[in-house]
């Protein structure tokens, strides 16, 4: 907590001359809140079918964020948001998908 507001914060340094983030001396301190990470996490239908016609056991459930995806056979969440919109779907062509905080996610594996 910074200063009575809540959440998580991270330090930077910030260089009054050039305007650019910097680790200079002379530099002036700032905090930037840090938002929690996004997390789609759905069912890769063509990894199922594909396991299902060769015999295979392949992780098929996918977790999705900026940084990238992650697939695992098993995923603990602690309030998630199951959506349905054909209208607006992910860009897998997932019409279906869980949305949560990434730090809301246990990933078993």
């Amino acid at each position: 907590m910074l200063a009575g507001i809540p959440g998580k914060y991270k330090l930077f340094n910030f260089n009054l001359m050039n305007n650019w983030l910097s680790p200079q001396l002379g530099s002036q301190l700032f905090f930037q809140e840090v938002k929690p990470m996004k997390a789609l996490i759905y069912i890769n239908r063509h990894i199922v079918a594909r396991n299902k016609k060769l015999g295979k056991n392949d992780p098929a459930i996918c977790i999705n964020t900026y940084k990238g995806k992650t697939y695992c056979q098993r995923v603990q969440i602690a309030d998630a948001t199951l959506i349905q919109d054909p209208s607006h779907a992910i860009c897998s062509g997932a019409t279906i998908w869980l949305e949560c905080q990434l730090e809301n996610v246990n990933i078993i594996e």
